[in-house]
C-alpha cells in the first residue's frame, strides 16, 4: 500500500494540473454548473435530508477529477467505482462524481471529502431519489444531454407502491439505484442495462422471485415464470421490441399492480380495437357488476396467450365460467365453430402454399393475398371479443372469401405446374423418339454402305 506522502504528492500534482486548465471557478448562477441539484424532486422533498444538499457549484472540467485519482488507487473498493464510472453514462464533465456525492474536487486533500461542505460518501436511500429526481426532473438541464428523456419520472416514482414503501422507509424498498445501478449505470437501449426492456424480467425477478421477501408483502413470486410462456415474451425474445415486458404493463417508475378498473386501460393501450369490442359485449356490463377486471378472466395477466376455443380441450376458455350453463355452452359452441372454420382455411391455405414454396415453385400473388387473409383473420379475432355470433358473421365471410381468393391462386399455380410437367414429358418422349428414328436412320445408311462396298 503506498504511503500517504505518495497519495498526498499525487494528488497535489493532479490539483495542480487541472487549476491550471479549470481557470477560474464558477459563481453561483453560471450556466456550466447546470441547475440538476437545485430542485429536488417535489414529492421526495419531504423525505430529503438536511445535509443532502444539491451539488455545489464547481467548473465542468473539474468534475472529474475524482475519478483519475480514485481510480489509480490499490484499494478496489475505490478504484472499482471509478473504473465503472468512466464507461457509464454519467461520465460527463457537466456531470461528475460531485452530481451525487458532492463535495469540491479541485482541492482533493481536504475540501473533496469535507462533510461540512457537503460531502456525502453513502447516500441514504432517500437522498438516492432526491439526487437522481435532482436532475431528471430539471427538464433545461437534461435537454443538454437528450432531448427525449422524459422528466416526469420524479413525480411519478413517489405515487408507486416502491416509493410509497421507500417514503414510510421500507428497507426493502427499490430506489433508483437498485434497478439502474451505482455508479455503472449506461443508457436502457442498452443490452447491458438492467432495465433493457430484453432484461427487465430478469431484474423484476431480483426480488419478485425471492420467496422470503415477498411473503412479507403476500405476493406470488411465479410471474416471471408465467410471463416467459405468454405470448408477449416470445414477441419480445423474437424480435419485436414493442412487445411488453413487466414495465410495459406496470410503468416503469409509477409500478402499481393494475386493479379491476385499471388493468382493461393497460391491455387497451396495445389492443384497443379488442377493448372496443369487449365493451359492446355482454360480459362487460356483467364484469362491472361482478368488480372483475375486463380482460383477466380469460386472459392470464402475465402469462397472456391466445385463449382456446376448440369445445373438446379442457382448457376451452368458456368452461372457466359456464361449463354447466346450456344457454351459454351453445353460444360458445356457436362462436367455436366460426373460429376453428376461419383457422383451419388459414391453417390450409398457408400448407399448399409452404408446400409449393418447398419445391422451388414461385406462386405469383400468393403471399399477398395470404397477408390479406391475415388480415381478415386478426380482424374476425378481434370482433370475437364481442362474444356475438351475429357480429362475427360478416368478419367470418371476409376470411371466407380472402381464403377463397389465396386457394385460387395457389391451385391456378398447381395447375400450371401439372400442365409444364405434362408439357416436358411430351417434349421428352417426342425427343426419345426422334433420337431413336435418327439412330434407326443411320444404322440403315451405315448398312446401305457396307453393301455397295462388297
Amino acid at each position: 500500500m503506498p504511503s500517504i506522502r505518495v497519495i498526498f504528492l499525487a494528488a497535489a500534482a493532479t490539483l495542480a494540473t487541472q487549476l491550471a486548465l479549470a481557470g477560474p471557478a464558477v459563481n453561483p448562477g453560471h450556466p456550466a454548473a447546470g441547475t440538476a441539484g437545485q430542485s429536488a424532486l417535489h414529492s421526495a422533498a419531504t423525505t430529503k435530508k438536511a445535509d443532502e444538499a444539491p451539488p455545489r457549484e464547481v467548473s465542468e472540467i473539474d468534475t472529474n477529477t475524482c475519478a483519475t485519482c480514485h481510480g489509480s488507487l490499490p484499494e478496489t473498493k475505490y478504484s472499482t467505482p471509478a473504473k465503472q464510472f468512466v464507461a457509464s453514462v454519467h461520465a460527463d464533465d457537466r456531470i461528475g462524481c460531485v452530481g451525487c456525492h458532492k463535495g469540491d474536487p479541485r482541492d482533493p486533500t481536504v475540501r473533496a471529502h469535507d462533510r461540512e461542505g457537503g460531502f456525502t460518501p453513502r447516500p441514504s436511500e432517500e437522498g438516492i431519489v432526491a439526487i437522481c429526481g435532482g436532475c431528471h426532473s430539471n427538464a433545461p438541464f437534461i435537454r443538454r444531454f437528450n432531448a427525449r428523456l422524459r422528466t416526469d419520472q420524479g413525480d411519478l416514482f413517489p405515487l408507486s407502491l416502491h416509493g410509497k414503501l421507500a417514503t414510510s422507509g421500507d428497507p426493502n424498498a427499490p430506489t433508483c439505484a437498485t434497478c439502474h445501478g451505482t455508479h455503472d449505470v449506461v443508457t436502457v437501449s442498452s443490452l447491458l442495462a438492467p432495465t433493457n426492456p430484453r432484461n427487465v424480467a430478469n431484474l423484476c425477478a431480483r426480488c419478485h422471485e425471492n420467496p422470503e421477501l415477498m411473503n412479507k408483502y403476500g405476493l406470488p413470486v411465479n410471474e416471471k415464470a408465467k410471463w416467459q410462456r405468454s405470448a408477449h415474451a416470445r414477441a419480445l425474445l423474437g424480435g419485436n421490441p414493442q412487445a411488453p415486458s413487466c414495465t410495459g404493463c406496470h410503468g416503469p417508475h409509477s409500478a402499481t399492480p393494475p386493479r379491476a378498473t385499471t388493468v382493461g386501460r393497460v391491455c387497451g393501450q396495445c389492443h384497443p380495437d379488442q377493448l372496443e369490442a369487449f365493451r359492446q359485449s355482454p360480459h362487460s356490463k356483467a364484469y362491472r357488476r361482478l368488480g372483475l377486471s375486463e380482460c383477466v378472466p380469460c386472459h392470464d395477466p402475465h402469462e397472456a396467450r391466445r385463449s382456446s376455443w376448440d369445445v373438446n380441450s379442457s382448457e376451452f376458455v368458456c368452461n372457466r365460467c359456464h361449463s354447466k350453463d346450456a344457454a351459454q355452452r351453445k353460444v360458445a359452441a356457436e362462436l367455436s365453430q366460426m373460429v376453428s372454420t376461419a383457422r383451419g382455411r388459414l391453417v390450409r391455405a398457408k400448407a399448399r402454399y409452404d408446400a409449393l414454396k418447398a419445391q422451388g415453385i414461385n406462386v405469383h400473388g400468393a403471399q399477398y393475398s395470404l397477408d390479406q387473409l391475415d388480415t381478415e383473420q386478426q380482424k374476425l379475432s378481434i370482433t370475437l371479443h364481442s362474444l356475438n355470433p351475429s357480429r362475427l358473421r360478416g368478419p367470418l365471410a371476409a376470411v371466407m372469401a380472402a381464403a377463397d381468393r389465396s386457394e385460387n391462386i395457389i391451385a391456378a399455380a398447381q395447375q400450371e405446374r401439372q400442365m409444364r410437367r405434362r408439357g416436358y414429358y411430351v417434349a421428352l418422349g417426342l425427343a426419345i423418339t426422334l433420337l431413336g428414328l435418327l439412330v434407326a436412320k443411320a444404322v440403315q445408311l451405315a448398312r446401305q454402305r457396307s453393301r455397295s462396298k462388297a
